[in-house]
């Protein structure tokens, strides 16, 4: 598989000329500026992936899968060893550009249970959730550091269960558990990341009645962060001192109608 390079991470350019007077050449100075890069290769992945899909009975079945995935060519932001002139009458002294220069290498494991099963009358309920585990490192050359994998939890918890009435009501709560997550800022001396988002625990709640008005309605109601928990999310930037971390969406209410013609 393989992931082809964006347009922002082929085309953008970008920087700032601080007001510095024009050389003796009649040369504007200026550094940090980021450089188009055309030359730019799709990443490539392999993954080896074993699954096992056990159901000891109709009611309940568990699907557990591991997997190994290796990415090479991984585009990341590098420094050019020699400035790229792209600006006429300017003297750039610093450019940096997107380069095939990274390497990825993950593995993980993730457990999904489903358990079917009668509460009594017309009321039946399906129970699911998943647990998923990763880790690895990232280097951004293919001879540099190891580093921590950034932007991906190591631990996630999801559970749910869905209650139907007959087949026209479901009532679904949820729960996920987001471990702490690496962002994007770096000690390069040290090795490591140095900021962490928090761990959070998020709920929700859908509501859904179907087969109405001549069985073309349904109605669905829906509560997102239902307990109206203050968490963020881990982000790169391309600076280590912007928006590492993102706050996420406070408690949320959706409803949908749909009625089919």
């Amino acid at each position: 598989a393989f992931r082809a390079p964006s347009a922002e991470e082929m085309l953008s350019a970008f920087g700032t000329f601080d007001g510095t007077p024009p050389n003796g050449s009649g040369q504007y100075p200026g550094q940090y500026f980021r450089v188009q890069n055309l030359s730019l290769l799709p990443e490539k992945t392999k993954t080896l992936s074993l699954t096992w899909d056990w159901r000891p009975h109709r009611q309940f079945n568990l699907i557990t899968n591991a997997y190994q995935t290796r990415v090479e060519g991984v585009i990341t932001t590098r420094a050019d060893a020699t400035p790229i002139q792209y600006i006429p009458g300017t003297t750039l002294t610093q450019t940096e550009s997107k380069q095939n220069s990274g390497q990825d290498e993950y593995y993980g494991i993730d457990l999904i249970p489903q358990w079917q099963t009668h509460l009594g009358g017309s009321w039946n309920a399906d129970l699911w959730g998943s647990y998923s585990y990763v880790n690895g490192n990232f280097r951004e050359t293919l001879n540099g550091p190891k580093l921590e994998l950034i932007n991906i939890a190591s631990n996630k918890v999801k559970l749910g269960v869905t209650m139907r009435y007959q087949d026209w009501l479901t009532i679904t709560p949820r729960l996920q558990w987001i471990d702490q997550t690496s962002t994007g800022a770096v000690n390069r001396e040290q090795n490591d990341r140095i900021k962490k988002t928090d761990s959070y625990t998020t709920a929700s709640l859908h509501i859904g009645m179907h087969k109405l008005a001549g069985e073309r309605l349904s109605l669905y109601f829906d509560i997102y962060n239902l307990f109206d928990e203050r968490y963020y999310a881990a982000h790169t930037s391309s600076s280590s001192s912007v928006l590492q971390a993102v706050p996420q969406q406070p408690r949320t209410y959706m409803g949908t109608l749909e009625y089919r013609f």
